[in-house]
């Protein structure tokens, strides 16, 4: 210990203020408004959701892709919000941890926004709580992704689906309805994008093409 470090342990120092822990972007952030992860062998969820729907919208695949790779799914750049999608997300780890013998088809909807300031953002994530539950009755939903706004007031949202079939079908829902008309109120401006994300067999990468 050094002559200075020494001094300084004999006397009283001002005790260090606890810190929150530094958020980075990208990584720390809100994930599965809801979460399907565990609803593959129950008929309702703890929120008394009809899972029936769910359930028979599965192929084998897509159970393995809940479970194995669904969990595993985080953003890799800071800059996820405005990166391509094909770049934004660890897709091949995923795909390894789905394993060489799955090959399967998923659709996906991004959905990059900048929101207004003056944006009403409890009725904007309740409305978005409410048109995911009524998509997860409705069936082929997998998973929902959403980020925090960026300094400029910037999102991303995703959703990963069993087919376009089940996400045109969830478009029509009373509450997605709902949900869609908040747009103008809430946005400067928005964009949607339609991917495929796709699966070879003997592969363990993902393919993300855009529609």
């Amino acid at each position: 210990m050094s002559p200075s470090i020494e001094l300084l342990s004999k006397v009283e120092q001002p005790q260090k203020q606890e810190q929150e822990p530094k958020k980075i972007l990208g990584f720390n952030v809100p994930d599965n408004i809801v979460n399907v992860t565990g609803w593959v062998t129950q008929r309702k969820s703890s929120e008394g959701l009809d899972l029936g729907p769910f359930l028979d919208s599965l192929r084998p695949v897509d159970v393995a892709l809940i479970e194995k790779a669904l969990p595993q799914l985080k953003s890799t750049t800071h800059d996820y919000i405005n990166a391509p999608l094909k770049n934004a997300f660890n897709w091949d780890t995923m795909a390894a941890h789905l394993g060489p013998e799955w090959e399967g088809e998923w659709f996906i909807v991004a959905f990059r926004s900048v929101r207004k300031a003056t944006a009403d953002s409890e009725l904007l994530f309740n409305a978005d709580v409410e048109s995911q539950k009524e998509a997860v009755e409705s069936g082929g939903f997998l998973k929902y992704w959403y980020a925090d706004l960026n300094q400029h007031k910037e999102c991303l949202a995703m959703c990963l689906w069993v087919s376009l079939d089940y996400a045109i079908k969830a478009t029509r829902k009373p509450l997605h309805i709902k949900a869609a008309k908040l747009t103008s109120q809430m946005y400067e401006s928005y964009k949607l994008e339609r991917h495929r994300l796709v699966k070879k067999a003997g592969e363990t990468v993902f393919h993300v093409e855009a529609m």
